[in-house]
């Protein structure tokens, strides 16, 4: 019974306080924003818990936006130890028609050196 609280109690938090985030618009199609993203994995014999900050800069223009992104690990951000930035993540994307999207990605390391390039379209229905 507790755990059924408990779990009303989070689903209900969240639909009271979640809403769609929205880019900063600079005008000619051109948007910055950022996202963050709190998780908690339990298991058995650990807890681990993450917090990302994940900055975006994209231009749309006529169909096609072009994006760049990177994620910074906020919880190792003063530890020296670890390197904060783990490169960039670039997508194109083209909308075929209100449903079809096609879109190319690829991503960079610490060293900015380019991985895999991903091609392929999204189906939304």
């Amino acid at each position: 019974m507790k755990f059924v609280l408990i779990a009303a109690s989070a689903i209900a938090l969240t639909a009271c306080v979640a809403n769609e985030a929205a880019a900063f618009d600079l005008g000619n199609g051109l948007s910055i924003g950022g996202e963050v993203e709190t998780s908690w994995t339990p298991a058995a014999d650990t807890n681990a818990y993450g917090l990302d900050f994940t900055p975006e800069a994209a231009i749309v223009f006529q169909g096609l936006k072009l994006s760049a992104d990177t994620t910074i690990d906020m919880l190792e951000l003063n530890n020296d130890a670890v390197d904060t930035f783990t490169g960039f993540d670039f997508e194109a994307t083209y909308s075929v028609s209100d449903n079809l999207t096609a879109f190319g990605e690829v991503s960079t390391d610490a060293d900015n050196e380019f991985g895999d390039i991903t091609i392929g379209t999204r189906l939304s229905f």
